[in-house]
């Protein structure tokens, strides 16, 4: 897999997406369904744009 700066920065914004997703949940007291909604499609957010960050350095590789 060819790492390029666009990548590293897509896969560490992704990262953070997620691991603010977790930090907000586990901070957060009572927790309601919207709100457990809102941190999902977060966390699904980051997760989306690192999996888009591996499909470009495996892109390059071919």
């Amino acid at each position: 897999m060819t790492f390029t700066p666009r990548t590293a920065i897509e896969f560490g914004f992704g990262l953070m997406l997620v691991i603010a997703a977790v930090v907000i949940g586990l901070n957060y007291t009572g927790s309601s369904g919207l709100n457990d909604l809102l941190l999902g499609v977060l966390s699904l957010g980051g997760i989306l744009i690192m999996a888009h960050a591996v499909w470009l350095m495996r892109l390059r590789e071919q």
